[in-house]
């Protein structure tokens, strides 16, 4: 393929929020409960991958499914060398969101958080990120603040709630600096995420029948 993906993972906020300085500008996006993907249009053909692994093209396979009936491979032909990051949702019980059913099953969808350039080896910066999206038509990460860092934890109360478009409680939050950089003490990019309370306390009960 002549090019590799960065593994997607996103540090813990509580461990690593004293990284975050109180001037600079970042965006809190919610966090979709579903499975990570991505879709890169690379040789004349568009690629489809899960967290760890590429696709076969196969219209009854969850991931080409969503890819095929969002015409992704005409979208992003406009954008190569681009590696678009998002999770398909609606397929986890008591998590729909903004999915319906269709003929008896629930359609599943994709929303957007990140885009990663693979020849120059970075995400670019969201602006970037929402200008292109915005452009081609693709779905992002409902976004639920942008402005400086508040060092006091009152943006936590984010994590919580109902879903901002789903009846139901959200996952989490995703924090990230509008403009990429690096974090020394993270070895990683500027970017955390936090679990909602009420969803850690799903989880447990869940666990505990």
């Amino acid at each position: 393929k002549g090019f590799s993906v960065p593994y997607y993972d996103i540090p813990a906020l509580r461990t690593y929020d004293f990284c975050l300085k109180s001037d600079e500008e970042i965006v809190i996006t919610e966090k979709c409960e579903g499975s990570n993907i991505f879709f890169i249009y690379n040789e004349d053909r568009l690629l489809v991958s899960s967290r760890n692994f590429y696709k076969k093209k196969d219209p009854d396979d969850l991931f080409w499914d969503v890819a095929i009936r969002n015409n992704l491979e005409e979208k992003l032909k406009q954008y190569p060398h681009l590696s678009f990051r998002g999770e398909i949702y609606g397929q986890v019980k008591n998590f729909p969101y903004d999915t319906k059913v269709v003929d008896g099953c629930r359609e599943t969808k994709v929303r957007f958080f990140d885009i990663y350039h693979v020849l120059e080896k970075r995400y670019l910066d969201y602006d970037d990120f929402v200008r292109i999206c915005d452009e081609i038509g693709l779905e992002r990460a409902p976004e639920l603040y942008r402005g400086f860092w508040k060092a006091d934890r009152s943006l936590y109360s984010l994590a919580d709630g109902n879903s901002t478009f789903g009846n139901h409680i959200k996952e989490g939050i995703v924090v990230k600096t509008t403009k990429e950089r690096w974090e020394p003490m993270m070895k990683d990019r500027m970017q955390i995420k936090l679990q909602g309370q009420d969803y850690k306390l799903y989880k447990a009960k869940k666990l505990s029948k």
